[in-house]
């Protein structure tokens, strides 16, 4: 499939974008904190955050896994952020790490939504954590 747009030679990997400024969801930051610092730091797991990449910022990357959180009813724009994000990293593994809105106490989740959400996910090789499945 050619893209009128684009020139005949473009190739994506030889391209240099920068990302738009990082937005985020007000308790996403808190959340990672919690994430790095409660798990990967006690596991002693070498993680990176906030990893660049043409089409923005992968939250927490480790040697083998692109992880991106985002709060629970934003599942579908993280799947479509991992996918992009990983097509630069090439992990083998990618992670939607989702949150309520409050990271302290648990907010009715609508756990059979994310089971489905799961579902549709798989063949593209991401799951859907919560703090409790790490």
């Amino acid at each position: 499939m050619t893209l009128s747009f684009l020139p005949p030679n473009f190739s994506p990997d030889k391209c240099i974008f920068l990302p738009p400024k990082n937005k985020k969801h007000p308790h996403e930051r808190l959340f990672v904190d919690e994430i790095c610092d409660n798990y990967f730091s006690s596991m002693g797991i070498f993680y990176e955050r906030e990893v660049i990449t043409p089409f923005g910022y992968a939250d927490i990357v480790t040697e083998d896994t692109v992880y991106e959180a985002k709060y629970w009813r934003d599942v579908k724009t993280a799947a479509a952020q991992c996918i992009f994000y990983n097509y630069y990293l090439k992990r083998k593994n990618q992670v939607i790490l989702v949150f309520a809105k409050n990271t302290t106490v648990k907010e009715d989740i609508d756990f059979n939504w994310l089971a489905q959400a799961s579902l549709i996910l798989e063949p593209f090789n991401i799951s859907i954590k919560t703090r409790h499945d790490l």
